[in-house]
């Protein structure tokens, strides 16, 4: 978190497509307050951590394209037409 200070983390349930842990936090930075949705993914050979920050008055307006993005997210490598031949 860099030098911010760590107001709120409170646990969160994780998407079904998400195998790791996910947290909301509070942090503040100076005089701002940012608030951070942390996700976290692994596969075989790695861990993915997805990170949503927004300011107070635009996490709540933003925060359901990060859901819909997760929704999406995908850590299956999928083979397009054509491939191993």
């Amino acid at each position: 978190m860099g030098n911010g200070t760590l107001l709120l983390k409170n646990e969160l349930p994780t998407p079904e497509n998400c195998n790791g842990m996910a947290y909301k936090m509070e942090v503040l930075f100076g005089t701002v307050i940012y608030h951070n949705t942390y996700m976290t993914f692994e596969t075989d050979t790695h861990y993915i951590l997805l990170v949503f920050t927004a300011t107070p008055g635009t996490y709540e307006m933003n925060h359901p394209r990060f859901e819909e993005f997760v929704e999406g997210f995908s850590t299956e490598i999928e083979e397009e037409e054509g491939d191993g031949d």
